[in-house]
């Protein structure tokens, strides 16, 4: 879960921005594992559903 908190942060970052940064590719890797934890956070809810 400690993936969700960063995401939350990317997303903070995001908000405080003025404008769309690029997209930051040493932060690739980062955004990827959150992806992938989403995914399996959303496969999860629909098995229990």
């Amino acid at each position: 879960m400690a993936l969700n908190a960063k995401g939350k942060e990317l997303l903070r970052e995001l908000q405080r921005s003025d404008w769309l940064p690029p997209y930051n590719v040493s932060e690739e890797d980062l955004v990827r594992q959150v992806v992938e934890e989403v995914g399996l956070l959303h496969e999860e809810l629909e098995r229990k559903m």
